[in-house]
């Protein structure tokens, strides 16, 4: 029999690609549930994919409430948790939802899964709406160590990329994209490792290449080697922020400096590892081929 994190793990990998399919395995998930840990996953997994995906609040509210005649939700945490997606779906769905149900993390936590389903359905307003109030409630009611930073750090990342990616973006995308790429930096300062922060400083730089601004992504990806450099970072996270630089560079006219960027970025590539070199050699193409 397949264990729930098989279930899980499988089910992530695909929902991207095959998001009714994944939803036909629900039923599966619930069957596969061992403990309470897995309701808040299967959860988790159920609001993003009926939420972010689909936009089907309505059925997605329903796939929480069979979860929650499981045995294994009925702790106090699992049921905070439930409650909070469910309040992500109503609230996306323009419905109104009782803050005072919520403590401030919890509610932060709500308001940046909200942010996230919202504007994968292009509502960008509502989306940069949700996102501020969660920075605002963040900023004044939260201890430095609470887990709701980590949250919006994933938020700011994810919807920045996702705006990246669209070609007719208007202002106010714009506007939300940087936005969504300042705060995934801010708060993985506070919630993660070099790592992350490193990689939040790609995702700024990308953002601000995205709006030709080449001083500000030459900053961000400068701090981004810096912080390599700093921590001995593996060759993969050496190769994107030489792609970075060299964007930068490429878009202030920096003919010299966008080619050394360039060869460094080529000599990492070789260092990767073969898994690696597999999916990163797109990008290597794609730099090599580009004219200054």
């Amino acid at each position: 029999m397949m264990s729930f994190q098989t279930f899980l793990d499988q089910a992530w990998m695909d929902h991207g690609h095959q998001t009714q399919n994944v939803v036909g395995r629900f039923n599966e998930g619930l069957r596969l549930v061992e403990k309470s840990g897995d309701v808040v996953a299967l959860a988790h997994l159920i609001t993003h994919v009926m939420g972010e995906h689909l936009g089907d609040w309505a059925e997605g509210r329903s796939w929480l409430n069979r979860l929650s005649e499981n045995p294994h939700a009925k702790t106090t945490e699992t049921l905070q948790a439930l409650a909070r997606f469910d309040a992500v779906l109503v609230l996306s769905g323009g419905g109104d939802v009782q803050v005072s149900k919520f403590t401030p993390s919890e509610w932060v936590r709500v308001l940046a899964m909200s942010a996230s389903c919202v504007c994968e359905r292009r509502e960008t307003a509502r989306a940069g709406g949700f996102l501020r109030e969660a920075v605002r409630v963040a900023e004044t009611g939260l201890s430095a160590s609470d887990p709701a930073f980590r949250n919006l750090a994933i938020t700011g990342n994810n919807v920045a990329a996702s705006l990246e990616e669209r070609s007719d973006r208007t202002s106010v995308e714009n506007e939300l994209m940087l936005l969504a790429a300042e705060t995934g930096r801010t708060y993985w300062e506070k919630a993660g490792t070099w790592l992350e922060v490193e990689r939040a400083e790609y995702r700024l730089a990308q953002t601000c290449l995205k709006l030709g601004e080449a001083s500000r992504a030459l900053k961000h990806a400068k701090a981004g080697l810096i912080i390599c450099l700093a921590n001995e970072a593996p060759a993969l996270e050496l190769f994107f922020t030489h792609e970075a630089l060299f964007l930068a560079y490429r878009l202030a006219g920096d003919k010299e400096m966008a080619e050394y960027s360039r060869a460094s970025l080529v000599q990492e590539f070789e260092n990767l590892a073969d898994d690696d070199k597999a999916w990163c050699a797109k990008t290597r193409d794609s730099v090599v081929a580009m004219g200054l």
